[in-house]
């Protein structure tokens, strides 16, 4: 294989490489929800009812603490995914 063909393969392997890298990228950010839309929660919530607070509020069990906990009424913005 001559030069002129390696150096060609290089450079698209180095193309190739940035665009999956980009990609993977891309896809490991996670996305800011948009105003008025609501935020997923990855667990049930209708028989946690009124008892958000006690595992956000303290990060119980790995529980992602709630950066407003002075709103009470959690279901009315955060849905199950």
């Amino acid at each position: 294989m001559n030069n002129r063909k390696l150096g060609f393969l290089v450079i698209i392997g180095l193309i190739f490489g940035i665009f999956v890298f980009s990609i993977a990228y891309a896809n490991s950010i996670e996305q800011e929800p948009k105003p008025h839309e609501p935020t997923f929660v990855p667990h049930e919530i209708d028989s946690r009812v009124g008892s958000c607070s006690f595992c956000h509020q303290n990060a119980v069990s790995g529980a992602i603490v709630s950066p407003h906990p002075e709103r009470l009424g959690c279901s009315g913005c955060h849905v199950e995914e």
